[in-house]
């Protein structure tokens, strides 16, 4: 289910981007999502393991859940923070 979410969701954004390129002339290079480190820790098999999965899949997230072939760069700027550490980030930022 998670992968099918996930391609979907990603054939969505290169439909739009052919869309864009059409009506601007480009067509986005990347996809940036705020993917937070809870959301790895929970989706990914641990390191060093033979595990395909976690022992816990949060299904609502895209993490392993997207396509290979992507057409752009996913960027997750947050990948590696907590919940409180991005929420430091944007009270620095206001």
């Amino acid at each position: 289910k998670r992968k099918t979410i996930g391609e979907v969701f990603i054939r969505v954004f290169e439909d739009f981007g052919k869309t864009l390129e059409t009506k601007i002339g480009s067509k986005p290079r990347f996809l940036v999502q705020g993917t937070l480190y809870p959301d790895v820790i929970e989706s990914c098999p641990p390191p060093g393991t033979n595990l395909k999965h976690s022992h816990k899949i949060k299904s609502h997230h895209n993490v392993g859940g997207l396509p290979e072939d992507l057409q752009f760069e996913l960027i997750e700027p947050l990948r590696w923070l907590f919940k409180d550490e991005v929420r430091k980030i944007g009270a620095l930022l206001e």
